[in-house]
């Protein structure tokens, strides 16, 4: 995402606690530090581990602590509702710098396929189970279909941002995000890029503080 000019925090994968102590030594850990066990499943942090820890996701606010903590998840299983029973196993954990958060949304680029095309779909609700939202409030969710084509239109970015009420600066700032978005797309041939959430700092920032993205397995090749 960074390469693509995505807001994402600075930040870096360690293998082991001494690594993940050299990392969190080299952040600013002004608003706090996140360490993240990085396992191909979501509902990572209400998981828990085999080492008796609970939840794979923590914000902590000293590089020493981040170092137990990496300590308790690699070599270990992590087990969520997504997992099986046994769960699967933490190699690496991601440390990087937190954000404040002031409002969460949710945002997703994904294959549509009955219209041959793409879709966004997005909601005000972020941060959140979206499975959940959907249940409970599905006028909370909103879905924009287009064209595959080479790059987003400041139409549809801009009616993606006015439907989630994004005003002055942060209004600029994610049509912007929303483009290099779809530009990262289409570039890895991605068949769903998930952001939850897409977060809103106190300073009017934008953050891709979480995603899940998927790649077509046919273009692994390139």
């Amino acid at each position: 995402m960074g390469s693509y000019g995505i807001n994402v925090q600075k930040g870096a994968i360690a293998r082991s606690a001494e690594e993940a102590l050299t990392v969190a030594q080299s952040l600013d850990n002004s608003k706090g530090l996140v360490v993240k066990a990085q396992v191909q499943a979501g509902g990572r942090g209400k998981g828990h581990l085999t080492s008796g820890m609970k939840g794979g996701v923590h914000i902590v606010d000293s590089p020493e602590i981040i170092s137990e903590k990496a300590k308790g998840m690699i070599g270990y299983n992590l087990i969520t509702h997504q997992t099986t029973a046994e769960g699967l196993p933490v190699n690496s954990v991601l440390i990087h710098e937190a954000v404040d958060i002031d409002k969460q949304i949710y945002l997703a680029f994904l294959h549509d396929r009955k219209n041959q095309g793409l879709c966004a779909v997005y909601s005000k609700k972020g941060g959140m189970d979206i499975e959940a939202v959907a249940e409970e409030d599905p006028a909370a969710i909103r879905t924009v279909s287009f064209p595959l084509v080479d790059s987003l239109s400041n139409e549809i970015a801009e009616q993606i941002v006015d439907d989630l009420e994004l005003t002055g600066k942060t209004r600029g700032q994610g049509i912007e995000q929303l483009q290099k978005l779809y530009n990262m797309f289409v570039g890895v041939d991605a068949t769903q890029i998930e952001v939850n959430p897409w977060a809103i700092t106190p300073d009017l920032d934008i953050y891709c503080v979480d995603a899940k993205i998927n790649v077509d397995e046919n273009a692994h090749y390139r």
